[in-house]
């Protein structure tokens, strides 16, 4: 290979790195701006591939084929590189555009510079390396080498961005480093383009050969059939190993890995065994495409086991785990990218005599429009009309079927190959390979430090035992209602999300009732709808308006299932649903709040993640009352503590009074004034039969255990969190460190080190009538809760000001279950001197009884 060929070669990976880095970053900057809804996903992919397709057509101009073919990539990858330098500014001020249609619009445009300059470079530079190549090679090998080494740089683009700039730099500086590669490559070639003879102009003599559509039409639809794929793929492995950014990068380079490969291999059979027949190796091509995107839904059934095995046989290291993901993608994804990578550079045989880099730039901008459109149907309209299955199988069947046309105009016929492409065809219109959806949407990769210590056969009979209720892929994911005896559960790509367990159950309740001890709301927001708990909850207060946030439609559908357990808060007149991106719905909206909550999935997931930044809270204050309070839910759950300090310390940063309820569901209510629980209120709420009824669902029977719940005060949130690192949406610090953690048992130490800072529960309160006698109700529920050193502390205090029977005696009962039997004889004793009713003596008596009796001890 001769140096300036390895230096085009080496410069055209370059730019394919950066760009896929550059897309990345413009494509989170516009969803922030955006929302992350299916539409605005639709619409971004979309506009990056049909930009890329305008470039690519406008390369093909006589004008542009004058030019030196060096100096205009460099000139293109300057300008792309001066676009990244500008584009967060850019793209931010989309999010400033009124109106989602002109939003919408606006984002496509601003795109519009970069893509199209990005589409010409292919074009461009197969004219360069044409020109340079010393073995003659044709403008197809040139093309397939090109493509190759553009997409073996894309392959690295996703894996450098999110495992180490992104986490080291942030965002924005992300940015400034992809535009400095693009400088770098501008700068290479500028200095060393005179070592590469410009390619003679040739004029074309008679009315140059057009080309053949059927070519056109291939290359369109094995593009668009692609990025069908990939999108249900996607889709596919969110529920074998979750929706993480890592697993959201490793899938989209394994998809580029697979098509820089089959480039790879198309242009080493060009050069190696060169045809006069393209057209039929188009046509196998296409049909190997379909038929093994086919067949990785065979694949897919097995993938969440395989998970699981990889868990439990490799050492649950961030690398194994983040390996055993590639491996699951490469299984599912690599066959069929590898036979569509191959398309392109096979069709480019197929292009008229003589060729011509305008045949190149037209016959790449077809691919590229079949590849925008497949992006928006597949994430628009597909998903959720067709679901996962349908969507791969209808996709395969057209490209089979277009395999076969290609055949039946070739001039060559193949009946072997049109009898495999009509059979195939056949094949995925009869059969459902798929598997049992209750498989695919139960989740094992969510439970797997549970179900490891299970045999696959035995975890099958697990899955089995489960009744599937509810099941729909939806425009952002996949929703299962799943029931195993009393227990239902209502699962969001496999991870469950609400269900009625106890645990859940309180928390979900919990969040839509602790706001109403600090405020008297009339209008009250909701962040994430899940099983409808919460806004049923809600809407037990005498509120005036609830606007319930939900992204997905699904969820709302599933939600039934809970009923009448949540209240049945879709029949509420005062409910307003809103579909759509939470975020961008807050920042656009007008209605101011006096509460918001903020429930929405977990931070570790990626779209989800943009929920727990500062920016995010910032959005949020601008919509509440100057005296208005947020109310945030976070889990403990497969969480270190310092992502846990760091959460509460972002939250601290916009809201300064801050309160935290709850254990392994974290509650936290936030306030830019001192908050205040005023017991009157409290007291109020418990005369009420359905809030009282509603609360002890809640596992609180009595207005103490909701004040014994407090973990942390207002003092212990600023001391818990201070000196750690803010979340925000350049660092994304959550989510680029939460799922490294989500396998992680670190609950216990984190309220170790919450304990630090007990709360003053009574520093909170007001319309304290006897501080005494509201510290042993608080100390009853914490040793109804076994929490027994908070209960004596509690109790001492309490007698401390008035020795009353009652405080004596729950503190004899706290020393005995600690074990002090002389120090609860004592207090027994003085509970008897304070009085007491006849029930009450004859139970401390039995005690004493009790204590001074051999077998007592």
């Amino acid at each position: 290979m001769s140096q300036r060929r390895a230096l085009l070669l080496l410069t055209f990976f370059i730019s394919g790195l950066a760009a896929l880095i550059f897309e990345l970053a413009w494509t989170r900057l516009l969803l922030l701006s955006m929302g992350t809804t299916a539409t605005a996903v639709g619409i971004v992919l979309g506009a990056f591939m049909s930009g890329m397709a305008i470039g690519s057509a406008l390369s093909g101009h006589p004008r542009l084929e004058k030019l030196h073919p060096i100096l205009t990539f460099a000139a293109l990858e300057a300008f792309i590189g001066i676009y990244a330098l500008a584009s967060p500014t850019i793209l931010g001020a989309v999010g400033s555009v009124s109106g989602q249609e002109l939003r919408f619009f606006f984002a496509v445009v601003s795109l519009l510079p970069a893509t199209v300059a990005m589409g010409a470079s292919l074009p461009v530079l197969v004219r360069a390396l044409s020109a340079s190549s010393a073995s003659g090679d044709t403008i197809a090998v040139s093309l397939g080498t090109l493509y190759t080494a553009n997409t073996a740089g894309a392959v690295l683009g996703p894996l450098l961005a999110i495992f180490w700039f992104f986490p080291s730099v942030g965002l924005t500086a992300t940015l400034w480093v992809g535009a400095g590669l693009d400088f770098l490559v501008a700068t290479t070639l500028v200095l060393a383009h005179r070592r590469f003879r410009p390619p003679p102009v040739h004029a074309v003599e008679g009315k140059e050969s057009p080309v053949s559509w059927l070519v056109l039409a291939t290359v369109a639809i094995s593009g668009a059939s692609a990025m069908v794929y990939e999108v249900a793929w996607a889709r596919t492995l969110s529920m074998v190993y979750g929706s993480s950014i890592y697993g959201v990068s490793i899938m989209l380079s394994t998809f580029l890995l697979g098509i820089a490969l089959g480039a790879g291999l198309a242009s080493y059979l060009l050069h190696r065994h060169p045809t006069a027949h393209p057209l039929p190796r188009l046509s196998k091509t296409l049909v190997a495409s379909a038929t093994l995107a086919f067949f990785s839904l065979i694949i897919a059934r097995s993938l969440p086991f395989l998970f699981l095995n990889f868990y439990t046989s490799l050492e649950a290291r961030e690398g194994t785990l983040f390996l055993s993901q590639f491996i699951i993608a490469a299984l599912l994804i690599l066959p069929s990218t590898i036979a569509l990578g191959a398309t392109l550079p096979l069709a480019a045989d197929a292009l008229p005599k003589p060729r011509r880099s305008a045949h190149v730039a037209k016959l790449y901008s077809w691919n590229l429009i079949g590849s925008a459109a497949g992006a928006f149907t597949a994430s628009v309209v597909l998903l959720a009309s067709l679901g996962v299955e349908f969507t791969i199988r209808g996709a395969a069947v057209s490209a089979l079927g277009m395999a076969i046309l290609l055949l039946a105009r070739s001039g060559r016929f193949s009946v072997p190959t049109a009898a495999m492409a009509g059979s195939f065809i056949l094949i995925i219109l009869a059969l459902d390979p798929s598997g049992a959806r209750l498989v695919k949407s139960f989740g094992v990769y969510s439970g797997a430090q549970t179900y490891a210590s299970y045999e696959i056969g035995q975890l099958r009979d697990i899955v089995a035992s489960h009744e599937l209720l509810y099941y729909r892929d939806g425009p952002t994911a996949t929703v299962a209602v799943q029931q195993i005896e009393n227990f239902r559960l209502l699962k969001i790509n496999g991870k469950t999300d609400a269900s009625n367990g106890p645990g859940d159950v309180a928390t979900q309740l919990l969040l839509g009732h602790l706001p109403f001890l600090l405020k008297d709301a009339k209008r009250v927001g909701v962040i994430g709808w899940g099983s409808g708990m919460t806004v049923g909850a809600v809407l037990r207060h005498p509120v005036e308006l609830v606007h319930a946030f939900e992204i997905e439609p699904a969820v709302i559908e599933a939600s039934r299932f809970f009923e009448p357990l949540n209240g049945q808060p879709l029949d509420d007149e005062r409910l307003e649903l809103v579909l759509g991106d939470a975020r961008n719905q807050l920042r656009r909206g007008e209605t101011t709040y006096d509460v918001i909550i903020s429930e929405p999935s977990n931070p570790w997931i990626t779209g989800v993640s943009n929920l727990f930044t500062k920016d995010f809270f910032e959005i949020a204050a601008k919509r509440l009352e100057p005296d208005g309070l947020f109310c945030q839910w976070f889990h403990l759950y497969g969480m270190s503590e310092e992502l846990t300090r760091s959460l509460i310390a972002t939250f601290r940063q916009v809201f300064p009074h801050v309160i935290a309820f709850q254990d392994r569901d974290l509650i936290l209510i936030g306030g830019r004034n001192p908050l205040e629980l005023s017991l009157d209120r409290l007291d109020a709420l418990y005369r009420n039969p359905e809030i009282q009824q509603s609360l002890t669902l809640a596992q609180m029977q009595y207005p103490s255990d909701v004040l014994a719940s407090m973990t942390l005060d207002a003092k212990g949130t600023a001391a818990f969190s201070d000196g750690t690192r803010l979340n925000t949406d350049d660092n994304m610090y959550l989510e680029l460190q939460a799922p490294r953690s989500l396998y992680r048992n670190d609950i216990e130490a984190i309220l170790t080190a919450m304990r630090k800072h007990p709360p003053d529960v009574l520093a909170h309160l007001t319309d304290v009538g006897s501080e005494a006698k509201v510290r042993i109700e608080l100390a009853a529920s914490y040793f109804t809760a076994e929490r027994l050193d908070e209960a004596l502390v509690q109790t001492e205090e309490a007698v401390a000001i008035e020795s009353s029977f009652e405080g004596q005696k729950l503190r004899g009962q706290i020393l005995q279950q600690l074990g002090r039997d002389d120090e609860a004889k004592a207090a027994l004793q003085h509970a008897l001197e304070a009085g007491g009713d006849d029930a009450g003596r004859r139970f401390v008596e039995a005690m004493l009884r009790a204590l001074d009796s051999p077998v007592g001890h």
